[in-house]
């Protein structure tokens, strides 16, 4: 993990990268191809966290045309003490709460 604390711009946080070989299902093309996803995590004091992942994949068509994004903002739920992950889509799409 590296810790990116130093930077003025954004809260004190952590960020990971891993590099993993993918199993594809799929009649023609390779049976697996590399993968390497990205975390970084901030911390918002009492506030909340946030965690975002980007994913790219090498070694398949147009592979380098996409990634895919996962943000995920963990904050208290004041109403029932309880924990809200909020995702929310760039696009405008509804938003996906989740309580525990």
């Amino acid at each position: 993990l590296a810790d990116n604390s130093s930077s003025s711009a954004a809260p004190p946080g952590l960020t990971r990268t891993l590099r993993f070989r993918h199993p594809i299902k799929s009649v023609m093309g390779p049976s697996s191809a590399w993968a390497t996803k990205t975390q970084r995590y901030r911390r918002f004091g009492p506030h909340g966290m946030l965690l975002e992942t980007i994913t790219k994949v090498e070694g398949v068509p147009q592979a380098d045309c996409f990634q895919v994004e996962d943000k995920w903002l963990v904050e208290p739920n004041n109403n029932n003490n309880k924990i809200a992950i909020l995702s929310r889509e760039k696009n405008g799409r509804v938003p996906t709460d989740i309580y525990f």
